[in-house]
């Protein structure tokens, strides 16, 4: 982090220093990696959900600094996502937050598309 981000950076000390009654994020990560913390706790899932803005600025700052050079714009998320999940028949599932990026047509089933 230091090597990208830079020693003295702000997201350094969020990282890996406490403050007053409250873990680094670092000791956080190492809690719920080793069972000291768990999501079935109602206490814990609230501290490390009230972590989670700081840790979304963090990695976007450190995404930026590795991909994006210095003369570009970070680009702007479309609002579309898709996926795949293949299962353990040759059919996919598609699961996408809009419709807007599929093609206008007719997707009923077809009599030929089943076996």
């Amino acid at each position: 982090m230091e090597a990208v981000l830079g020693e003295n950076h702000p997201h350094i000390k969020s990282l890996f220093e406490s403050k007053e009654g409250e873990d680094s994020l670092y000791d956080l990560r190492g809690q719920l990696a080793h069972g000291g913390i768990t999501f079935l706790d109602p206490n814990h899932n609230k501290m490390i959900r009230k972590k989670l803005g700081e840790l979304g600025e963090i990695v976007k700052d450190f995404v930026k600094k590795i991909i994006i050079k210095p003369d570009q714009k970070f680009p702007k998320w479309s609002g579309k996502f898709s996926m795949s999940i293949s299962f353990f028949t040759p059919q996919n599932t598609m699961i996408a937050n809009t419709d807007k990026m599929f093609p206008i047509k007719d997707w009923r089933i077809r009599l030929e598309w089943l076996d």
